[in-house]
């Protein structure tokens, strides 16, 4: 079955749900940051980010934004993916999700002494730390250990703009690597704003959902979710209750072992463009085939709640007369 990493949401629904962590605040879904105002301190331990403010960016030209690309050894850049990941912000997003922000990321040299970020300024960068070392104050007091190569600071730089809560020097010559915030939320908006356009497009190929509004089809984009997967991976296995929906986007599955009434049908291919699983959309029932990557791929998925959540129970009974003729 496809692993956890291979279930994908927007990647900045997943950098939210991480900060929101962080913040020890709740997150609050897909415009917690962008259509936000003022952001209240949390409840407990959140005296010192009192001060935390979205700052809502204008997206004009998202949909044809190139991010910027900074050469990079491969090296530097298996080096940048890892240092990613062991940051909490962005330890769930794939090394294919992480890639525009690593070429994105350019290099920056600071001489010992020099203050990298100042406590109290308004934070701009996101920096990870190529070589050298740095030191961090908190009014003035150092605190925790000395950061050295693969750690990372300045993350809620990307999110908020707010003050930074400590200081960091540089104890020595010290090389990094940085974004910052405009161009790490424009990349990942361009992305969610690509991915969104090509759900649409999937959606309109459809059947047995071409009576929904334009409304409904968009609530089914903002529900559905990316799934990767790899050749022999089984998508769905017969027999199960796993009443999910597939449309595949790239590579190839084939549905195996199908039987319905006690009668054996042959093997189907589901290409690119084509779906399975609407008859356990639909009815709720059991599947009665299995779902076999033949090839690398990715498909959009949405699960029967979140369906039902998106377009309602009576839109599901429309669906569910209009696919009683789909197979699988």
């Amino acid at each position: 079955m496809p692993t956890k990493n291979q279930d994908h949401g927007p990647p900045m629904n997943k950098i939210r749900e991480n900060t929101a962590k962080l913040l020890n605040k709740p997150f609050q879904g897909v415009k917690h940051v962008f259509n936000r105002g003022v952001m209240k301190p949390a409840k407990k331990g959140g005296a010192r980010l009192a001060n935390v403010f979205a700052a809502p960016l204008e997206f004009t030209g998202v949909s044809t934004y190139r991010p910027p690309v900074f050469p990079k050894t491969d090296d530097e850049k298996f080096f940048l993916n890892d240092a990613l990941k062991h940051n909490f912000v962005f330890e769930d997003l794939s090394s294919r999700e992480l890639l525009p922000l690593i070429n994105a990321m350019e290099k920056c040299n600071v001489p010992k002494g020099e203050v990298i970020i100042k406590q109290g300024d308004i934070g701009d960068y996101f920096y990870v730390i190529s070589s050298g070392s740095v030191s961090i104050k908190v009014n003035d007091k150092v605190v925790g250990n000395t950061l050295g190569k693969g750690a990372s600071f300045g993350e809620l730089a990307l999110m908020y703009s707010s003050p930074r809560a400590a200081t960091v020097t540089a104890l020595e010559n010290v090389a990094l690597f940085r974004v910052d915030q405009k161009t790490f939320r424009m990349i990942y908006q361009a992305e969610a704003h690509s991915a969104e356009n090509q759900k649409r497009i999937r959606l309109e190929s459809v059947d047995f959902l071409a009576h929904l509004s334009e409304a409904d089809k968009q609530n089914l984009v903002e529900h559905m979710a990316l799934r990767l997967f790899k050749k022999g991976d089984v998508l769905q296995q017969k027999g199960t209750d796993a009443k999910m929906f597939w449309i595949v986007d790239a590579g190839e599955v084939v549905m195996t072992d199908l039987e319905v009434g006690g009668k054996k049908l042959a093997d189907i291919k589901v290409e690119v463009g084509d779906h399975f699983g609407q008859h356990a959309l639909i009815t709720g029932t059991p599947l009665f085939g299995n779902a076999v990557a033949a090839a690398d791929g990715k498909a959009f998925v949405i699960d029967r709640e979140s369906f039902v959540h998106a377009v309602g129970d009576a839109e599901l009974a429309a669906a569910r007369g209009l696919g009683r003729k789909g197979l699988a």
